[in-house]
């Protein structure tokens, strides 16, 4: 059985698990996330059996490697998405996804005891008001992404691709609904001009660390803005409602093009509201 790799942060003193990594015999990776909630916002969408991302080889292609998000349900229904991205065979980086995890302090994220996957640990600042942002990013096995001014960087190799971790905090309360989002792409030649073609192919195009950088802090601004509407929502303190107001609106200003983001929600255990009036429909 192949060996998985266990990507954890320390919550209360216990390890709480966040993405399983598996590799295939012909190289494909398999990322898990465990207790997923249901696809979709209402609580009678039909739950979610699985849920991974997987990063394929794809052997016929001789620039494009794919990344696929796939849900299945149960109700019978699989949803899948995919994106496609020449970052291992050109070179450079490409992002996978970009999450805020849920409030890791439920019991559901602990590890068993007998689990004896192999552990890295996303190391942790002591604090209970601060929130975990962090996007996976595909490269190719050679690749180095090296570290970065205020953000913490993991580097994990595989036989045909290295991932690798970007990770920062939220200065706000964890909460028990999570966001995820991730690029998608289509084929160029669907653009009815050559801006249009010119964009969709650069979403193919592996980047480099700045690049990467960049586009880091966009999603974590995004997923910051959402994490304060969260907490917004149930909080009836008019200074602590002003402060998170004034937060909404200094991520809002720091974003800059998130159309090309798809927010994944499921339930309101783990689900990210739409932010934008053009963000793609789930």
């Amino acid at each position: 059985m192949p060996e998985r790799i266990r990507f954890t942060s320390e919550v209360g003193g216990h390890q709480r698990n966040l993405f399983s990594v598996s590799e295939r015999a012909n190289g494909d990776l398999l990322i898990f996330f465990g207790y997923a909630g249901r696809y979709g916002y209402e609580p009678t969408n039909s739950e979610i059996l699985t849920q991974k991302y997987s990063v394929h080889v794809s052997p016929n292609s001789h620039e494009f490697c794919t990344l696929k998000h796939t849900l299945w349900l149960t109700d019978g229904t699989k949803v899948t998405t995919s994106a496609l991205t020449d970052a291992p065979k050109k070179g450079g980086f490409s992002f996978i996804f970009s999450r805020r995890p849920p409030d890791l302090a439920n019991e559901k994220y602990l590890i068993p005891e007998n689990n004896n996957d192999r552990r890295v640990q996303l190391a942790c600042p002591m604090g209970i008001n601060l929130s975990l942002v962090y996007s996976v990013i595909v490269a190719a096995a050679d690749a180095q992404f090296g570290p970065q001014p205020g953000v913490s960087v993991i580097e994990f190799g595989f036989a045909k691709f290295k991932l690798i971790i970007l990770y920062q905090h939220i200065t706000l309360p964890p909460h028990h609904r999570g966001d995820l989002l991730h690029t998608l792409t289509a084929p160029p030649e669907i653009g009815d001009d050559r801006d249009t073609h010119d964009a969709l192919r650069n979403l193919m195009k592996g980047k480099d660390q700045s690049a990467i950088m960049k586009e880091f802090q966009d999603h974590s601004n995004l997923l910051a803005n959402s994490l304060a509407q969260h907490l917004l929502e149930e909080v009836s303190d008019q200074t602590l409602r002003q402060h998170l107001t004034n937060f909404i609106r200094q991520t809002e200003n720091a974003l800059t093009d998130v159309r090309r983001y798809l927010i994944v929600g499921v339930n309101p255990q783990d689900r990210a509201p739409p932010t934008c009036p053009n963000d793609p429909r789930r």
